[in-house]
């Protein structure tokens, strides 16, 4: 699973991800799944806060998907 955060002014797709990532990496370390957030969080170190992109990538895609 992947989360990514599109730039600013851009738009993208689960689906261009994918196929970006198919095309530039091994077949093994292309995501089966992307889930498309506004902003990553991070915490008050400024570090990503990694527990809270679990969170979000499991309320968007359920835990049968991790």
């Amino acid at each position: 699973v992947a989360v990514v955060q599109a730039g600013a002014g851009q738009v993208i797709s689960a689906d261009v991800v994918i196929g970006h990532c198919k095309a530039h990496l091994a077949g093994y370390k292309a995501p089966r799944e992307v889930v498309l957030v506004g902003s990553i969080g991070r915490g008050p170190t400024g570090k990503v806060d990694l527990n809270g992109l679990r969170q979000r990538a499991l309320a968007e895609l359920g835990s049968a998907a991790l």
